[in-house]
């Protein structure tokens, strides 16, 4: 008998991608035993594993999992970064805008 557990993290990682962020809905494990009964874990898109659609052992699926993800992570506070600087441009953009059109109106020279 074989147990297959799997680590919190890896759950966390899942309900994540699964349930919070939408462009990683594809996310997904597939877990199949073999004709000699041993488990093996799957990505069957090629998100997580370069070498899509072959089955790893466990402990080797999660260590891909982990590092896909902290790069993932990474990934995703450069976008929202990315995001805030742009917000903070727009914004600054009217602010000048708005300044620009008093100089105008007051006929300030600049």
């Amino acid at each position: 008998m074989q147990i297959l557990e799997i680590p919190q993290d890896i759950i966390d990682i899942t309900k994540k991608c699964q349930w919070d962020l939408i462009e990683y809905s594809e996310f997904d494990l597939s877990i199949a035993i073999d004709k000699n009964g041993d488990v093996g874990v799957r990505d069957m898109i090629g998100l997580w594993d370069p070498d899509y659609a072959t089955d790893r052992q466990p402990d080797v699926a999660w260590k891909l999992i982990r590092k896909w993800w902290a790069d993932e992570e990474e990934n995703i506070a450069a976008k929202q970064t990315k995001r805030d600087i742009e917000n903070q441009i727009t914004q600054l953009q009217k602010e000048l805008g708005m300044l620009e059109s008093t100089a105008k109106k007051k006929k300030w020279f600049w």
